[in-house]
């Protein structure tokens, strides 16, 4: 009896161990507090105003490394990050406690690989509303609001970002560092990304191209670790 109660012992050690899970908490703020999407109003350029309708972007690729040295990757690694959906910016990865690592990678975007395998389900699913039929190819972001001074039709701005070809191939890896065995807090500031575009009359993008690649790298630039 006491050698099978200390079997079950271990086995449930065991499993506990290779079902220990690190989350990572995607937070998209706008100034000093999370953001809203909706009927919320944010100030911008201290006299001008913006609403936000529409924030996702896709994270993929995750991987935990370790002194330069890959030691965890997240098999089919895609995740839609929608602000309107509390659930999809919690990233729980499976992993052992035994791992450590102090670095964490991730693409903002779908690689080509997958554009070209063409439209997916789950996340990739294109009922998600982040897939180019027309251009066979999906969207890695996609940013919708209204903001008082938009020049466009009812002071619109639409930012639909994306390409994965030459010379408009808009994925952008990040890295940042990290702490094994406690959650990660990854934000994303979309008040000064918001501002670059403003600042240069920028109102709508809506296929591949330079302007597209520019602002992925820019946003790419944005992403920080905070505390909980």
């Amino acid at each position: 009896m006491r050698i099978l109660i200390l079997f079950l012992l271990l086995g449930h050690t065991l499993f506990a161990q290779l079902n220990e899970q690190c989350t990572i908490n995607v937070h998209i703020r706008f100034g000093q507090s999370d953001m809203q999407v909706g009927d919320t109003c944010y100030p911008i350029f201290q006299t001008d105003s913006l609403r936000l309708e529409a924030v996702k972007f896709y994270m993929a690729g995750i991987e935990l490394w370790k002194d330069n040295k890959r030691v965890w990757a997240e098999p089919n690694s895609f995740h839609l990050i929608d602000a309107t959906e509390p659930a999809s910016m919690k990233i729980k990865l499976p992993i052992s406690n035994a791992i450590q690592y102090n670095q964490l990678k991730f693409s903002i975007g779908i690689d080509s690989a997958t554009n070209t395998a063409g439209a997916m389900g789950g996340d990739l699913d294109p009922t998600k509303g982040m897939y180019w039929t027309w251009q066979s190819g999906y969207i890695n972001v996609k940013m919708e609001g209204t903001y008082s001074r938009s020049t466009a039709r009812n002071k619109k701005f639409q930012f639909h970002i994306g390409g994965y070809k030459y010379p408009y191939a808009a994925v952008q890896p990040i890295s940042l560092p990290v702490q094994s065995n406690s959650g990660i807090h990854l934000a994303l500031n979309l008040e000064q990304l918001l501002e670059r575009l403003f600042t240069d009359n920028q109102f709508e993008i809506m296929s591949p191209c330079q302007e597209a690649v520019r602002v992925s790298q820019q946003m790419a630039s944005l992403f920080t670790l905070m505390n909980p």
